[in-house]
């Protein structure tokens, strides 16, 4: 990452725009693994209207080296601080239409990132000449855990304290029926009564780690392992994001 001599202006304005973003709608579509995205046009309408309320844009330039499709993304502040960042993609097709698919990908996988949108990476192979990896069937819910109930045997593989009283917690992801109910929740009802849902702690992390990244706080390499982790929705990754987060404040 470049950035100019000094960002403390536009570091205070990125995080009060990331604080003021919203989920971008998911418009579009993937056949291949039957989901859905959020597309460019998006997370552009999502996130231009609270960087202009900061004095803040977004430049986006695409190049070529090697085989593969390049973009610069600037963040610029009416102070005339500015950071950048280079990110590339392999061409599926090297011809025109496979240069303008890797393109709109990394305009929309950057500009997520500097924004803090959480994206699945639903339109990657179209912007990839890698096959697309072989799923594995989802392993069966354990017969021991009922329905509806909290799952022990889970959380005794992938579990994290309260992070309120540090207490222990039920994990309810395990024949979760009703999708607004937490997945963790803190056996503690009459003390703390803690309840996390997973999406929005990773969402939450997110945020923190573009502006920690923003801020020459972590590099690059730093930055993809924490969205990795905080990604996969393992409880104990999300906890340990959060501490090296917050030392990282300290």
């Amino acid at each position: 990452m470049e950035h100019s001599e000094s960002i403390a202006k536009l570091a205070i304005a990125l995080v009060r725009a990331n604080a003021a973003v919203q989920h971008a709608t998911k418009d579009s579509s993937n056949p291949h693994f039957k989901s859905r995205f959020a597309s460019l046009n998006s997370v552009v309408d999502t996130v231009k209207p609270a960087y202009a309320a900061q004095g803040l844009t977004v430049v986006q330039m695409p190049g070529f080296s090697d085989g593969h499709a390049t973009l610069e993304t600037i963040v610029l502040h009416e102070s005339g601080e500015w950071i950048s960042g280079v990110s590339g993609s392999p061409l599926q097709k090297n011809d025109p239409q496979g240069v303008g698919s890797a393109n709109t990908y990394l305009r929309r996988q950057s500009l997520s990132a500097v924004a803090g949108i959480a994206q699945e990476d639903d339109d990657g192979n179209a912007a990839s000449s890698a096959p697309a990896p072989r799923r594995q069937a989802a392993s069966p819910v354990p017969s021991s855990i009922p329905r509806g109930q909290p799952g022990d045997a889970l959380a005794a593989t992938d579990m994290t304290d309260c992070p309120k009283c540090g207490g222990p917690m039920w994990d309810n992801r395990i024949g979760k029926t009703n999708p607004k109910s937490p997945d963790l929740k803190c056996k503690d009802k009459a003390g703390c009564d803690e309840a996390i849902w997973l999406s929005s702690w990773r969402d939450d992390l997110i945020r923190e780690i573009s502006v920690a990244y923003s801020a020459g706080a972590i590099d690059v390499a730093k930055r993809t392992l924490m969205e990795d982790a905080v990604n996969s929705l393992s409880p104990t990754k999300l906890a340990y994001t959060r501490k090296r987060l917050q030392e990282l404040n300290q």
